[in-house]
């Protein structure tokens, strides 16, 4: 029977030899996949956003009487898209930045 001390000696060599390789609690892979995921979640909000919009933008065009709501909403509709454009940007960066990080 091994004895307690030889026990502990052994547990580093038994963990660092499984099937899956090492496993690394790097947390600043975990930081860099928060960032790209938060990219991703304003992006899917902001097409939602667009979404919307356009809908607003499609009765207003409707309404030949109120053609300052219908500028408005295709004033809020391309502000929309070039936010959409600026975060999908960042992400692209930010993805280009980190090629090991896989999400």
């Amino acid at each position: 029977m091994l004895k307690t001390e030889e026990k502990m000696e052994m547990k580093p060599e038994m963990t660092n030899k499984n099937l899956f390789g090492k496993v690394s609690a790097n947390t600043e892979d975990a930081r860099q996949c928060a960032v790209i995921s938060i990219l991703r979640n304003q992006k899917i909000v902001l097409e939602e956003d667009l979404d919307d919009a356009t809908k607003k933008l499609g009765e207003a065009t409707l309404d030949k009487e109120n053609w300052v709501a219908k500028y408005e909403c295709e004033m809020k509709c391309n502000v929309i898209k070039g936010q959409i454009a600026i975060v999908s940007k960042l992400q692209r960066e930010f993805e280009n930045m980190m090629p090991l990080v896989t999400i």
